[in-house]
């Protein structure tokens, strides 16, 4: 229905219909623009994924050493109890049960809508979980590096939030990276 026609006993019905159907179909959600940092930016634009696995999985290493057995003389934040884990919030209506769909899909279309749909948050979540449960949907926590003692936590948490771009997410901030992941000159502990 381009323009409605005038408000008269004849076409109550039909405007009526049309609210109804208008009402009961799901609304697109403005996506806002995203500019994510040059590494993940390059995996979706080109595809590939950059790390070939060899490297990826020397780097994880590298970057757990530390955390797997801890010194015990060393005191690091939290302690050292491996009851830690990371977590991700997905908004639904933007990941669109994507589990089920993945299997269609080619997995770059997969893996880009995962990352569009990824808002994990430290502070300031509240507002945008409201919204997604306003608009009739729950949201997705997935669960992810279980059994991590508090500052692989708190590494992972950085590098995720890194990854993804502190402003394409509702983060408060960057997060905070420990052991070897620290970046450049800072001080373990600094980001």
């Amino acid at each position: 229905m381009s323009s409605p026609p005038p408000l008269l006993p004849s076409t109550i019905t039909t405007l009526r219909r049309h609210l109804v159907k208008l009402t009961l179909q799901p609304q697109p959600q403005p996506q806002p623009s995203r500019t994510y940092p040059k590494e993940l930016r390059r995996v979706l634009e080109e595809g590939g994924w950059g790390l070939g696995d060899e490297r990826g999985v020397r780097l994880e290493r590298d970057m757990c050493a530390p955390f797997t057995h801890p010194d015990p003389g060393r005191v690091w934040r939290g302690g050292t109890v491996k009851s830690s884990f990371n977590y991700l919030l997905l908004d639904p209506r933007i990941s669109m049960d994507l589990p089920l769909r993945a299997g269609n899909m080619d997995t770059e279309t997969a893996f880009k809508c995962f990352i569009k749909a990824v808002f994990y948050v430290c502070g300031d979540k509240e507002s945008l979980v409201r919204a997604i449960w306003s608009a009739g949907y729950g949201v997705v926590s997935l669960h992810v590096f279980h059994n991590t003692i508090p500052v692989e936590a708190y590494t992972r948490e950085a590098a995720i939030i890194e990854s993804i771009g502190v402003d394409n997410l509702t983060n408060s901030n960057h997060g905070t990276y420990y052991g070897p992941a620290t970046p450049g000159p800072m001080p373990v502990g600094g980001h």
